[in-house]
Parts: C-alpha cells; sequence; structure tokens
C-alpha cells in the first residue's frame, strides 16, 4: 500500500453539481474519485498527497476500491518496486471490486472516456500533420478512431499522406483531391454518410470556408489554430456556428495544443486553489529563433503571410491559451485594457517579429486591479530559446517553464507522440512544462513537471466530444480571445485597448 486517497464523500448527484462548478470557475475536476453508482470521494479542498498522484499510461501503481468494516475505500497500491526519486502514478482507469471499469472524473482530456472508434477524415497536408498528428494518432492507437479518408488538394499530397497513415497508423484511408484522385474532391468525401469528423489542417487564411463547408455537410471539426486571422473573421465564423450548427448538436473545437498540455493545467489548478494567494501580477516572455532555412518558415504562406502578424500570429495563439488557461478566473483577459507596441528586427520575418504589451484586468473591487506584462520576439539568434510565466499573488509565486529533459520511464509511452524531440534516438530529450511554487518568504513549496504531450491531450479531448464527454477544451470563443490579445498587441502602438469592445464588435 502506498497511500489511501481521501477527501470528503458526497451523493453522485453532489459530485455532477461540483464537477460544473469546478470547470466553471477553472478549479478543474480532476480531484473527484468516484467509488460507486452513489458515492464520490472529493479531494479538491479536503484531501491528502493522494490527490497530487498523477497518471500514466504505464504506470508503477494501480487504484483499488476496497472495503473495510462496511465502508469502502480508495487505496493506491505500488505493482513493483518504487525508487528514490520516480515519481508515483496510476492509470486513471481502474477495475473496482465487480471488475467493472470506470474512469475517475478528470480536467485533464486524456483521461476522460475515449469516443467508441470515432470516423474521421484528415484535410491538408503540412508538417505539423506529419511530426505531430500521425504520431498522436499512432498513440492514441486504433480502438479509439478509424481513418477513413485524407484529403489534399493535390493527388501527390493527398497520396502521401495515405502511405505514411498506412506506414504508422495501420489505416487504409481512400484519397480525395481536387486534381484527379479516383475518389474526388471534397464535396464528393463530405458527401459520405460514415464521415463523422474532419481534422482541417489547412494554411490559415483558408480554414474558415473550409470549416464551414464541413459543418454544412453536417461533420464535426478540430480545426488548427489559430481559429482565422483576424477578430472580425474569427467573430463571424463563431457567430454562424453557433447561430446554424451548434444547436443541431455539431461539435467544433480549434487545435491550440498549449491549452491542455498537462503542466499547463496543472499550473492552472495549483493557482484556482489558492497556492500563491490572489493573483496581483504576472511577467510572460516568449524568446525564440525563425531563421530562412527553418522548416515551418519555407512554407509558401508562412514566408509571406496575408494575414497580421506573421509567426507572432501563428505561434503566439499558443502561449496566449497556456496563460489563458493558467490565470483562469484569476485575471479575466476577455475583459482586460491592452497598451502594447510592436515591432520588425529581422525583414524577412515582416510585417512584425517582436511585441511588448502590458495589461490591466477590468477592476473589480476598490483595489488597484491586476496587471501583467507581455513579450514575445521570433527574432532571436539561432539556438536562443525561452518561455517563462511568473505569476505572482498575495501569498507567493508561481513559476511555469518550457524546459528540455529526459523521458522518465513512466511517460515512454506518451513521448512518442510528441514532435520535438531535441536529442538523439538513444538519448531522447523531450519539452517538459515545469512548475516551481515559493511561498510569502521564497523558499520552494513545491516543484514539478509534466511531459509535454499537447497534440496528444487535443485529440484526447476531441474524441472524448465526438463520444459526448465534452470537457470544453478548444472552445472557439477561446481560441479569438487569443487571436484578439495578438491583434491588439499589434496595433496598439501604445494605446488603450479594450479586449471586451474588440471581442464583441471586431474593431477595437
Amino acid at each position: 500500500m502506498v497511500i489511501e486517497y481521501v477527501g470528503e464523500v458526497i451523493r453522485q448527484q453532489v459530485a455532477d453539481k461540483r464537477e460544473k462548478y469546478y470547470e466553471k470557475t477553472g478549479i478543474g475536476s480532476s480531484y473527484l474519485f468516484r467509488v460507486d453508482d452513489d458515492s464520490v470521494v472529493d479531494a479538491t479542498k479536503k484531501g491528502n498527497l493522494g490527490r497530487l498522484i498523477n497518471h500514466c499510461c504505464a504506470p508503477n501503481c494501480t487504484a483499488k476500491i476496497i472495503t473495510i468494516n462496511g465502508e469502502k475505500k480508495i487505496v493506491i497500491y505500488a505493482k513493483s518496486n518504487i525508487d528514490v526519486g520516480d515519481e508515483i502514478t496510476y492509470d486513471y482507469h481502474f477495475p473496482l471490486e465487480d471488475q467493472k471499469l470506470v474512469s475517475q472524473f478528470s480536467a485533464q482530456a486524456s483521461l476522460r472516456k475515449k469516443a467508441s472508434n470515432s470516423r474521421f477524415v484528415i484535410g491538408g497536408f503540412s508538417d505539423i500533420i506529419l511530426v505531430a498528428y500521425i504520431p498522436a494518432l499512432a498513440v492514441h492507437g486504433p480502438e479509439e478512431f478509424s481513418l477513413k479518408a485524407v484529403y489534399s488538394r493535390s493527388k501527390s499530397s493527398s497520396s502521401s499522406l495515405a502511405e505514411l497513415a498506412k506506414e504508422r497508423l495501420g489505416a487504409s484511408p481512400e484519397v480525395y483531391s481536387e486534381d484527379g484522385a479516383s475518389q474526388g474532391g471534397l464535396d464528393v468525401l463530405l458527401a459520405r454518410s460514415d464521415i463523422q469528423a474532419v481534422i482541417v489542417v489547412l494554411p490559415l487564411t483558408q480554414q474558415p470556408e473550409i470549416v464551414l463547408k464541413a459543418l454544412a455537410a453536417g461533420k464535426n471539426v478540430l480545426s488548427e489554430k489559430p481559429v482565422a486571422k483576424d477578430v472580425k473573421t474569427g467573430l463571424d465564423l463563431i457567430e454562424k456556428w453557433e447561430k446554424e450548427y451548434k444547436p443541431k448538436g455539431l461539435i467544433w473545437r480549434v487545435a491550440e495544443n498549449f491549452e491542455v498540455e498537462p503542466g499547463v493545467v496543472e499550473a492552472g489548478k495549483r493557482i484556482q486553489a489558492g497556492a500563491i494567494g490572489k493573483v496581483r501580477f504576472f511577467n510572460f516572455s516568449f524568446i525564440f529563433s525563425v531563421n530562412q532555412d527553418n522548416k515551418y518558415y519555407q512554407t509558401s504562406w508562412r514566408t509571406v503571410p496575408d494575414y497580421q502578424g506573421g509567426f507572432l500570429l501563428d505561434a503566439g495563439v499558443h502561449s496566449n491559451a497556456a496563460l489563458r488557461r493558467v490565470l483562469g478566473p484569476s485575471f479575466p483577459l476577455d475583459t482586460a485594457k491592452v497598451s502594447a507596441f510592436a515591432s520588425l528586427t529581422r525583414d524577412f520575418l515582416a510585417p512584425h517579429d517582436t511585441y511588448q504589451a502590458v495589461l490591466q484586468a477590468a477592476p473589480t473591487s476598490n483595489e488597484h486591479p491586476a496587471q501583467g506584462i507581455m513579450e514575445m520576439s521570433c527574432a532571436a539568434k539561432p539556438g536562443f530559446f525561452r518561455y517563462i510565466l511568473t505569476v505572482t499573488g498575495t501569498e507567493g509565486n508561481l513559476t511555469l517553464e518550457s524546459v528540455v529533459k529526459p523521458i522518465k520511464e513512466a511517460d515512454q509511452k506518451i513521448a512518442r507522440a510528441n514532435a520535438f524531440n531535441a536529442g538523439t534516438k538513444e538519448k531522447p530529450l523531450i519539452p517538459h512544462w515545469q512548475t516551481t511554487i515559493t511561498g510569502p518568504d521564497g523558499s520552494k513549496t513545491e516543484e514539478f513537471d509534466r511531459i509535454s504531450s499537447g497534440v496528444y491531450e487535443e485529440l484526447s479531448s476531441f474524441f472524448s466530444a465526438l463520444s459526448g464527454k465534452d470537457d470544453g477544451n478548444g472552445e472557439p470563443r477561446g481560441a479569438l480571445l487569443d487571436v484578439a490579445l495578438i491583434q491588439s498587441f499589434l496595433t496598439s502602438q501604445g494605446n488603450a485597448i479594450d479586449l471586451k469592445k474588440l471581442l464583441s464588435t471586431g474593431s477595437a
């Protein structure tokens, strides 16, 4: 025995209400642990260290329900010897005494009940499909999805994607394109009644048209970020979905994988649980290098972008999604005011490659509202990378940063879904999200890291939504806020911009 999972024992009806409240307030619901059909242990505010044990597909522990003196207990047992320094993990899907499978309520998308063999299409062909989506789908496995077809404008690209899917996924998708594929073009593909969903991975300015076409054909959609090239375009798109397609039960999600990174989610939970007290200010710095030999730069639509901000928009929405998840309701970004300056350091990254911004939360009391500083640049010299967010509260600080570390044994499976191995095949180095929390006196109170697995998580979330377990991740309105932040940073030029107005009208 490792530890008993303890907390407040409540009825299922109460748990359902609390789950909705926790998700609404940004706390999440991963500390609700179902015991049986009638009772749930809620360790959100009353619990022990058992509540902090993380999920793993290849865990060193297991959770069991046992009965002692007529009372059911949740107990974590070791499955094997655990060395000093090893992280304790268990699989959140576990057998009860009667061998029926149930799942722990969880805010992490990867741990929710998966859709039963979701039938979908990949539309588009790009590096992100090759290095991110295909590896993540391979880890999910064929029991969770069925890749029925692939589409690209050109037959050669579509055929190449089909070959890759056959090699990596064991799938045999039919090929569709606009230039002579035997099956026909996009309209023919979307007319198929056996297609449940479409993953759209196309150049930024082409996506809205395809998203609407797929929704009009009755298909659920997961589209790559950003939601649109600017707020007005995104607002029109979202309003059409909300008016015409959402009432029909169709799902549309935007893939901004930083939003569902386990490390980002965990950091946000700590803040909402009061680990640093009331948030007073934050400092966020994201600086990296994009050179002309970068494979993403060499795609024609990025080399000469026909949308605002270039890489600042394309990559910046990821960071904004992470910030939105970490801060949650403690700093409502959608009602904040922004003042910023944008500039261009390296000519080939036009129209902009750098911004610095100051944000102020809307006042909610007599005290001075919380503030924040953000900076982003893709104009650094080769080899330089910094991604660090520090949030300061009345009772301490939380720092979240992206670091490259060796893979832990427990993360071997999920690491196969990661697109950015910085090491070698023999000694892989994978990005992790590392969080450090310090108390009022500056002493470290907690430190933890989570392997980066955002694309895997966003696919989990989408598959779960298709099966009726919608956790709200990837909501288009959240993705629109991320675009609005970038747009305000690029257009402010020192003037104050009201994000609430920008989000409601499409203009500042």
